[in-house]
Order: structure tokens, then C-alpha cells, then sequence
């Protein structure tokens, strides 16, 4: 598609001093700790059966919230130790998530190109924004949004080379 900026990380194999991000405890401060956070939760919250509410979609490359107030009743408080969905979506866009809009199925999930289902080191390579008050976020628009289903799957369950 033209205007479509996605590249896929899905190859990327960790480097020597992201080999150590496998939980909270081994991060800086410096280092994005909401996405590595998240990363790790999707996963709890699929071994825990709360998939149906929030979830990896079939190609590992983004996530959907798929029932709204079951998110903000049980899982934010639960593995966020957060009450507004607004903070949780703040944080997404501090990272720079995109959301999808349009009618694909993929329509209302949110995706970065660093952040891959079975992929948890490259939660490392994310940055932060700097907060400005004044930033506002364009509309979607599909036209410019990578088309996921052409990339290869990114599955945690076959994808092993991250604890090397």
C-alpha cells in the first residue's frame, strides 16, 4: 500500500544486552518498562483465560481490547494497578501504538512494529515520547495502515530464539 510505513521485526533476534529483559526486576529505569509490562501481561492474560477480553490477535502483530468494560473492571486493576482506560491509552500513545481504523479485522487493535507476540526483547527498542500538551493525535486512516495478514505470523507458542 502507498504511504504504508511498517517494517517487520519479526526476523530480529536479540542483541547481547536485551537477552536480560525477561522480567520487571532486570530493568533501568531508562528503559520502557509499559510496554515490557504489556507484553508479558497479553501473555499472563491468555494463560489466566481472560483472552476474550483483551488479546493477541491471530498474527501476533497487535492486540484488541474486545470487551470495554471487563477491561476496565478486571483487567486494568488486576495487572495494571490502574482504574481509567485513559491512563492505559495515554500510555499507548506515549509509545507511539497506532490503532487501526477502517473495516478490516483487524478495526479497534492497537500495533507497533516493535511489539510482536513472542517477541518481548524488542519491547526494549521502544521509546518514549516526550509529553507536550499540545500533541494531538490525527484520525485514522486505513489507507495508510499496514496490511497485517501479508506478514508472517509472529506466534509466542513456535517462536523460541528469544531466550537464547
Amino acid at each position: 500500500m502507498a504511504g504504508v510505513s511498517y517494517r517487520d521485526y519479526s526476523n530480529e533476534q536479540p542483541q547481547p544486552e536485551e537477552r536480560d529483559c525477561w522480567a520487571l526486576s532486570t530493568r533501568t529505569t531508562s528503559s520502557p518498562v509499559f510496554p515490557l509490562k504489556l507484553h508479558e501481561t497479553l501473555t499472563q492474560i491468555d494463560k489466566d483465560g481472560y483472552d476474550d477480553i483483551i488479546g493477541w490477535l491471530p498474527h501476533g502483530r497487535s492486540f484488541k481490547i474486545h470487551k470495554q468494560k471487563e477491561f476496565t473492571d478486571i483487567i486494568l486493576p488486576r495487572y495494571f494497578v490502574m482504574t481509567k482506560k485513559s491512563s492505559f491509552l495515554r500510555q499507548l500513545n506515549l509509545y507511539s501504538f497506532n490503532r487501526f481504523s477502517g473495516t478490516s479485522p483487524n478495526k479497534g487493535s492497537y500495533y507497533h512494529e516493535k511489539f510482536l507476540r513472542g517477541k518481548k526483547f524488542l519491547t526494549r527498542r521502544m521509546t518514549r515520547q516526550k509529553v507536550n500538551g499540545n500533541r494531538i493525535r490525527s484520525a485514522g486512516n486505513p489507507e495508510k495502515e499496514p496490511d497485517l495478514s501479508s506478514y508472517s505470523v509472529c506466534n509466542g507458542n513456535r517462536i523460541r530464539s528469544e531466550k537464547l
